[in-house]
């Protein structure tokens, strides 16, 4: 890792007992003494060899010496630095509350956090908890026998440079030699030094590192960027009334490209979620999407935003039903029109005709009241949803229930006298659609969509349909 990305703890990453420069010139510490250590034990081991009767042995010792002080400094450096680690490895918090908790504040009010599927591994954490804990009181207690310990290693090693035999009951008490402090100081030295320097690294490089996992999140306008945009396109809607119930994806917002990159187990709020959730969406990951705004909606039950998305996802899936529902349940909590709220429920009440009846219908008539309500029905393809609903509805009555309602007629004929009067171009499309719907084989409509064939013949309907009278 560069200088630069080190730099980023004056960014608010936490980290800013040291700087950039305070970490290299450790580093280049670190460098001279792994240098001069290497020096020592080889002027040691020259000094050994020295000693020597004849050339070969001198060979001997040397390698001999040189070898062990390597081997034990390589060992007690590794230990150092294992032990290092176990006290400089970062404690990652799981969730702001525990931030705040630690701190005394008041905690998040409920549904302002998650806690998510799957949550950061943190057995390491407390592995390392355990151990210092233990390490410590260990130390503590048998510091005395840990002294005497090395000692004894350091005196075994000593012995067998010489060629001695090692005998650990006499080396306990036994005269300590030349060798012997030397491999003691060796040992204390590299213990010390090396977990000072991975503490070191592990409380700086590494926990920017671990940072750089957990908080790669995007930043709060970001969220809210990806949450208020639409995941379906306005062309998913038309005038035509009845093309495709198909939902049109929308094209990418421009924060999606980073919320994609961002694990979902590392979001919290119903906002992150959500906003998160959208981008999946309009990348084509519905599925994702789908449980992710249901996840948002266990936090914030009732949210409008997060209701609306889940329609609009609902709605790309092609689940008609749920998103149907889902729209009646959010027209009921939102009262007051919104330019979204409107666009989907006018997605519904063409998807409610292409739901079994009655259920179909019925709710389709209950949308485009609603429509009516907050005064888009003016458009001229809700009042031709609304009579093809009424229209399903009369050939329900008549051809399962045996009769005949007039007023289910005279609904469909009133909306569609009010699609001709909403647009009065014979030659619009939502013109042609209307008298497709209302006789198909003579207008050249598809065979299914024939809503108001039922009313084929009927003066009333012939005369505004066909002639256009009002």
């Amino acid at each position: 890792m560069g200088e630069r990305e080190v730099k980023q703890e004056k960014q608010g990453h936490g980290v800013t007992a040291f700087t950039a420069g305070d970490l290299v010139a450790i580093e280049k510490g670190a460098k001279w003494l792994l240098s001069l250590l290497f020096c020592v034990v080889l002027i040691f081991s020259i000094g050994i060899a020295l000693g020597a009767v004849d050339c070969l042995q001198g060979i001997r010792l040397f390698l001999r010496s040189i070898c062990v002080a390597l081997v034990i400094s390589l060992a007690t450096a590794t230990m150092g630095s294992v032990l290092g680690f176990l006290f400089g490895i970062p404690k990652l918090l799981q969730h702001a509350g525990d931030v705040q908790a630690n701190r005394g504040e008041r905690a998040e009010a409920p549904g302002t956090r998650n806690i998510p599927f799957f949550l950061t591994n943190t057995s390491l954490e407390e592995i390392s908890d355990w151990l210092t804990k233990i390490i410590i009181g260990i130390g503590l207690v048998q510091f005395e026998k840990i002294i005497s310990c090395i000692h004894v290693s350091a005196s075994a090693a000593s012995a067998f440079i010489e060629g001695k035999e090692i005998n650990f009951v006499a080396l306990v008490d036994g005269p300590v030699g030349g060798a012997t402090s030397f491999f003691f100081s060796i040992i204390i030295l590299c213990l010390f030094s090396s977990c000072l320097f991975m503490y070191l690294q592990t409380r700086t490089r590494l926990t920017l590192m671990f940072m750089k996992v957990e908080h790669s999140k995007a930043s709060g306008q970001a969220y809210l960027d990806a949450f208020s945009a639409p995941v379906t396109s306005d062309e998913t809607v038309t005038e035509n009334s009845r093309p495709s119930v198909k939902a049109v994806v929308q094209a990418p917002a421009v924060a999606d490209k980073e919320l994609l990159l961002i694990p979902r187990e590392q979001l919290r709020t119903a906002t992150e979620i959500a906003g998160w959730a959208s981008a999946q969406a309009r990348a084509g990951n519905t599925f994702v999407a789908d449980f992710a705004l249901r996840d948002a909606l266990q936090i914030e039950p009732g949210n409008a935003d997060i209701m609306l998305r889940l329609a609009e996802v609902f709605s790309i899936q092609g689940n008609h039903i749920a998103h149907v529902d889902l729209v009646r349940e959010l027209i009921g909590k939102n009262p007051i029109p919104n330019k979204a709220v409107v666009s989907v429920a006018r997605t519904a009440q063409l998807e409610a005709l292409y739901l079994p009846p009655p259920d179909g219908f019925t709710k389709s008539i209950e949308l485009a009241n609603y429509l009516e309500r907050v005064d888009a029905g003016k458009l001229p393809s809700v009042q031709l949803r609304k009579a093809c609903a009424f229209g399903q509805k009369f050939k329900f009555e008549k051809e399962t229930l045996r009769f005949t309602n007039s007023a289910a007629r005279d609904s469909a004929l009133s909306a569609a006298r009010r699609v001709i009067e909403l647009e009065p171009n014979k030659d619009a499309s939502v013109r042609i659609v209307l008298r497709q719907v209302y006789d198909p084989k003579r207008f050249s409509g598809p065979a299914t969509d024939n809503d108001l064939e039922v009313f084929v013949g009927d003066p009333d309907f012939e005369k505004v349909i066909v002639e256009g009278a009002v």
